[in-house]
């Protein structure tokens, strides 16, 4: 879980106007991940 918050730190930190819509997306992906993990919705947001 902590590799997958790490990794959305890391997205957030890169996320351009070009990358914008491919960042949200995997941003997405990444809450998915961590939701599947058991992850509480508040803990998340």
């Amino acid at each position: 879980m902590e590799e997958i918050i790490a990794q959305m730190k890391r997205l957030s930190l890169s996320i351009t106007e070009e990358t914008y819509y491919a960042g949200v997306q995997n941003g997405y992906e990444l809450l998915i991940e961590l939701h599947d993990l058991g992850a509480e919705k508040e803990s998340i947001y």
